[in-house]
């Protein structure tokens, strides 16, 4: 009776690696149907198919990616497609531009608002508080140009005049405010 509780784990893990066994191999197996079945799809697309549909539901016996004879709207969509990327790449290199000036402005702003303090700092009595009244006024304007700079990153193509338009009112707003004597 002993031999026999003794022979019973062997037995277990025996099947046990049996069924691992089998079990890896159909996998493998099924990789490999998986990888010819990749592999066919990707030859099938790489070919041009033999048999195209018409405008009218029509069979055709040609190349499905024939242009020769295809409408004009079918012709003219690559140069489209052409121009449409250049648009793009022309609005990029723009608002990269206009970034740039801004951020230069910014930094003209922060010199004008410098000078303001030291003249606040340097007056008294009325002109004092006229001038600090401008000061903080700038630092106000001056942060929402700021802000506003740092959402033109983000605004797309079809908002950017008007952004762009919004943002030149700000500055002009703020030097004259800062070149008020």
């Amino acid at each position: 009776m002993r031999k026999t509780f003794r022979s019973v784990p062997v037995l277990c893990s025996l099947v046990f690696i049996a069924a691992c066994e089998d079990a890896a191999t159909l996998q493998k197996q099924s990789m490999g149907e998986q990888t010819q079945s990749n592999t066919q799809v990707i030859n099938e697309r790489s070919e041009p198919s033999s048999v195209a549909v018409g405008d009218h539901g029509e069979v055709a016996d040609r190349p499905a990616f024939a242009v020769a004879d295809a409408g004009p709207e079918a012709q003219a969509a690559p140069l489209e497609a052409d121009t449409k990327r250049g648009a793009a790449k022309d609005f990029v290199k723009e608002q990269k531009e206009y970034m740039q000036t801004m951020q230069s402005r910014l930094i003209e702003v922060d010199r004008s608002i410098a000078a303001l303090e030291a003249k606040t700092q340097r007056a008294a009595g009325q002109k004092h508080v006229d001038k600090y009244a401008r000061l903080k006024k700038a630092r106000a304007q001056r942060e929402a140009l700021a802000s506003s700079i740092k959402a033109l990153e983000t605004e797309r193509a079809g908002t950017w005049d008007a952004s762009r338009s919004r943002l030149d009112r700000e500055w002009t707003a703020l030097k004259a405010l800062l070149d008020a004597n």
